[in-house]
């Protein structure tokens, strides 16, 4: 009973698509944007056993990105934000006595951000980030949950495209 409360309230939250890259005066977050690191959070690890793989998710963003035309920053880890860092978490919880997973997928930019009153003064920031649906998968359709990931890295792209003009 607890568990179908706690579902019900935070199942519409989760639903709920964040538009925090449009909160910038200009809309301009991904302008002249020519680089990015990929980092794949975590994956719970039946997922991983069952085939959603982290290295699968980081090669299938990093590919994506390639083909839109931006170069992909390796070696970067997400602590540090030199350099503007695509953030990807996908939730993954098996559900307790069925043969299903609640998923959802996430994907942010990361970048720092400074004060126009003082440019010395910079933070990193989220200045784009999509949600995609949040949903329950069976056991057997694990690897339908790349396709929400690369669904997101679409609107990505777009979005990129769409303040760049390539």
């Amino acid at each position: 009973m607890l568990r179908t409360l706690l579902l019900s309230i935070a199942l519409p939250s989760m639903l709920m698509a964040s538009t925090a890259w449009a909160q910038f005066a200009n809309g301009r977050a991904l302008a002249e944007l020519e680089e990015v690191g990929v980092v794949v959070a975590e994956v719970h690890p039946d997922a991983e056993q069952r085939g959603l793989s982290r290295g699968a998710l980081q090669h299938g963003v990093e590919k994506q990105l390639q083909a839109a035309g931006m170069r992909i920053v390796t070696g970067l880890n997400g602590k540090g934000l030199e350099k503007p860092l695509l953030y990807l978490a996908v939730g993954v919880a098996p559900l307790d006595q069925f043969p299903v997973y609640s998923v959802n997928v996430s994907l942010q930019l990361r970048q720092s951000a400074c004060l126009e009153r003082n440019l010395v003064i910079c933070t990193p920031t989220v200045t784009w980030e999509e949600t995609g649906v949040a949903r329950t998968v069976d056991i057997s359709e694990l690897t339908s949950v790349q396709r929400d990931v690369q669904s997101l890295v679409k609107r990505f792209t777009a979005a990129y495209y769409a303040e760049n003009h390539r």
